[in-house]
């Protein structure tokens, strides 16, 4: 068992507790700020059910947290979604100096 720090910035998003669960754990499975896991997954890692995990996602997404990016595979169905954290785009954002 590890732990996770959680920014402020994360916990100011006003978004409840089930939604702060969900970004932890998609921090904790991400490389270089980009994770990408099915529904079904997160569900059953949160211990709730596969339409909780979506709405938790989608609170993410309004609240800023993470962005939601669709795999590039042609020809293939049930791809699961690439998750990029807002984390991994504050380097992208500020020029380094």
């Amino acid at each position: 068992m590890g732990y996770f720090i959680v920014p402020d910035w994360v916990l100011n998003a006003r978004i409840d507790a089930g939604a702060i669960r969900c970004y932890i754990y998609l921090s904790n499975i991400s490389t270089g700020g980009r994770c990408q896991v099915h529904h079904s997954k997160l569900a059953e890692v949160l211990g709730v059910g596969k339409r909780q995990a979506q709405r938790y996602i989608f609170k993410l997404i309004d609240a800023g947290l993470i962005e939601r990016r669709r795999p590039n595979v042609v020809g293939r169905f049930n791809q699961a979604n690439i998750y990029i954290l807002a984390s991994a785009n504050i380097h992208e954002l500020a020029p380094v100096k």
